[in-house]
């Protein structure tokens, strides 16, 4: 026998009104199972404090009739805001709960936005050959100034790329596009 049974037939079951081997079934029921022991100390305990109430007492109805419809009326809202919350699951763990599903869900995501990578080629740099100061000077035509330092005119213009042009030869950023348009990659 299970619980549910023995609720359904607990009326008839205390009021001794039922078939002799249900009964005896019920009270092996009740005889090992502690819940439904709980159930029937607490239906006799509210049983006898029923009986302990003097019939006698003056009960003002409209005092008695007020306070019910009080306290209905407020199990009432009660149930109406439960409703309007929803499960009535506080909102905060919900929250938490949506925010680690929602992280979990975009990690390879964000993994792929990771920063790009430039390959720079290598540089290699070669110590410039040693000048003498007669080959320098006979080339470039070295002039003394009034205060004894040589001076060099150097002519910029032809040997230096505008800046513009540099920009694009050497800029990391705009390297892939440069080998793009090379046809290199």
């Amino acid at each position: 026998m299970d619980c549910t049974t023995f609720v359904e037939h607990f009326s008839s079951w205390v009021d001794d009104e039922i078939d002799p081997e249900l009964r005896d079934r019920l009270n092996l029921h009740v005889a090992r199972c502690p819940e439904c022991r709980k159930y029937e100390e607490v239906y006799l305990a509210g049983a006898r404090l029923l009986r302990s109430i003097d019939e006698e007492a003056e009960v003002d109805e409209e005092l008695f009739r007020d306070s019910l419809q009080r306290r209905l009326l407020l199990a009432h809202r009660e149930s109406r805001t439960a409703l309007a919350v929803g499960s009535g699951v506080p909102i905060v763990p919900l929250v938490a709960i949506m925010v680690v599903l929602l992280s979990v869900a975009w990690v390879p995501v964000l993994a792929s936005l990771s920063e790009p990578t430039v390959d720079l080629p290598p540089i290699a740099a070669v110590e410039p050959a040693a000048r003498t100061p007669s080959a320098a000077a006979s080339r470039v035509g070295v002039a003394r100034g009034a205060s004894g330092i040589r001076t060099v005119p150097l002519r910029l213009r032809s040997t230096v790329s505008p800046p513009q042009e540099l920009m694009r030869r050497y800029a990391p950023v705009l390297q892939p596009y440069r080998r793009a348009a090379e046809g290199i990659d």
